[in-house]
Parts: structure tokens; C-alpha cells; sequence
């Protein structure tokens, strides 16, 4: 998303009604979904991305298929099912290394992370965060960086180590181009800093980019 974050959400209702006008049930459905995670509402993305794999599926459209399958796995991570969330990026990074899409390959191992991390797998975890970044890196892709970075953080906290996680999300802040990976940014550089002045306000400025963005505070990954 990227804009002003008041406007974020709107684009994707805009984009939805369009996908409608035009009898595009496929485009309709993802973008749907797409919202519907933004906005904490794992059940219904669940659904609408799940019906916009089945359409791209019948359709043979390997590109729609793969980024439908990405919003399946985040859907799938908010409600703790794992193994399918890990299932389907895999499936993922696999229609993305067979089409050469790799700032998606990318951003679905930035995410594979985070799903090893929340499931204690710590190894996995760290390889998928390093394969990332090293992609990253090699793509020279500064669109992808604020929220890889924060995947980064978060992987990096729920393994234990926080001061690590705070440079990363401290970085994001920097990085970021997105409104939505800036909240993401100040949310995780709170989360490591515990109860202290700076968290404090870092959790202020993120519940302040939530709200514009129309995002529930308890939606945030």
C-alpha cells in the first residue's frame, strides 16, 4: 500500500468495484481477500482467497494462483494453522521460482519466517529470513525492504532475541514506503522495548497509522 494511509484501504474497495464492474470474479475475490487481512478478518480472506485460487486454478493462471496462495498463507498463520500456512508458501515460492517472480519469492520468505518462527521452529526460521534478504539484496528491490525487515524483527523476537529484532524494525522505519509496514515498524520496535518511554511512543505512532488505515489494533501480524 502505498499513499497516503487514510487512502489505503479506499484503493482496494476502489479496485474491488472495478474487478466487479468488469465481471472479473477472480480479480474481485483477491482483492477482497487482500482487505480483509489488512483489516484482521482471517476468516473471510480465508474464503475469498481460497475462491480466487480455485477461479485462477480452472483458468490455468499460474501468476493469480501464486498470489492468492500468499494471501491463503497469511490468512491461515493469523488463525495458527501452520503446517497449511507453511504448506502454501511453499507452493508458493515454487510457482514463483518456476515464473521467475522474484520480489514475490522474496516477500513469501520474509512471511515463510515468520510462519516458522510463531510455530518454534527456530532453524527454519532463520534460514528463510537469511534467503530473503540475500534475494533481496541481489535484486536491489527497495520496495520489498521495509517489509522484509520487519518480518525480520518479528522472527527475531519470537526467538528471543529482541535487541536484534529492534535494530531490524528500527531499520524498517527507514526502509519503509508502504503506511502499512511503518505501523508494522513502530508496532514491533515497541514490542521489544517492553514497558519504556520509547516503546510507549512508538506503540502511539503505530496505533495512529492503524487507525488511519482503518486497521484494528489486534489485526497487526
Amino acid at each position: 500500500m502505498s499513499g497516503r494511509p487514510e487512502e489505503a484501504i479506499r484503493h482496494y474497495r476502489q479496485a474491488t468495484s472495478l474487478w466487479r464492474q468488469a465481471g472479473d470474479r477472480r480479480g474481485e475475490a483477491a482483492t477482497i481477500g487482500i482487505i480483509n487481512n489488512r483489516l484482521g478478518r482471517s476468516a473471510d480472506a480465508e474464503g475469498q482467497a481460497r475462491e480466487a485460487f480455485e477461479l485462477h486454478k480452472h483458468l490455468q493462471d499460474e501468476y493469480g494462483a501464486a498470489n492468492s496462495l500468499g494471501t491463503l498463507a497469511l490468512a491461515c498463520r493469523r488463525r495458527r494453522r501452520y503446517p497449511e500456512a507453511i504448506g502454501h508458501c511453499r507452493e508458493v515460492l515454487r510457482l514463483c521460482r518456476k515464473l521467475g517472480l522474484r520480489s514475490l519469492e522474496a516477500d513469501t520468505l520474509g512471511e515463510l519466517a515468520v510462519t516458522f518462527a510463531e510455530n518454534g521452529e527456530t532453524q527454519a526460521a532463520s534460514t528463510a529470513i537469511a534467503q530473503a534478504l540475500a534475494l533481496v539484496d541481489e535484486l536491489g528491490s527497495p520496495g520489498s525492504t521495509g517489509g522484509l525487515l520487519n518480518d525480520r524483527g518479528t522472527a527475531l523476537r519470537l526467538l528471543g532475541e529482541p535487541h536484534a529484532a529492534l535494530d531490524r524494525h528500527l531499520a524498517a522505519l527507514a526502509a519503509a514506503n508502504d503506511p502499512y509496514q511503518l505501523a508494522l515498524a513502530h508496532w514491533g520496535a515497541a514490542l521489544t522495548q517492553g514497558t519504556t518511554e520509547l516503546a510507549a511512543g512508538h506503540r502511539e505512532q503505530a496505533r495512529a497509522l492503524f487507525h488511519r488505515l482503518g486497521v484494528p489494533i489486534d489485526a497487526r501480524p
